[in-house]
């Protein structure tokens, strides 16, 4: 969210400065628009509609440089992380027992939505054990 206020700010700034100094590249004397084309005096181009896309671009990927720069209380997770979490076995607390770690079972999280894990190990743990 917060790169897409960043990308909004310049943008708008863009556009806010482009708009103050109109140059005759893409402004008329009498402070119109040109149109699109490639002859005459009247004609540009690069116009005003195609700065504004071009604009919106460049203004993205500037924000996106600048706010990943930035770290504000973010917690850095990155997906391979994410993923190393759930494939690697997770440690098991010294309550159980039992040597062992759990693993992912995606056909009940499919089911029923809610991540569910299944015991891995010689043996079940007494608590887990009906």
């Amino acid at each position: 969210m917060k790169l897409l206020l960043v990308a909004m700010l310049f943008y708008l700034l863009g556009i806010a400065i482009m708009l103050y100094i109109r140059p005759s590249y893409i402004f008329r004397k009498d402070g119109s628009w040109k149109e699109f084309g490639i002859g005459g005096e009247d004609a540009t181009p690069f116009p005003f509609w195609m700065f504004c896309i071009v604009w919106a671009v460049v203004s993205y990927g500037i924000a996106r440089v600048s706010v990943s720069d930035i770290k504000i209380g973010a917690i850095e997770t990155s997906a391979s992380d994410i993923v190393n979490s759930v494939v690697h076995p997770l440690p098991v607390e010294k309550e159980i027992g039992k040597p062992g770690y759990y693993k992912l079972d995606t056909a009940a999280m499919k089911k029923k939505g809610a991540p569910r894990y299944i015991y891995v190990g010689p043996e079940a743990p007494a608590d887990l054990e009906e």
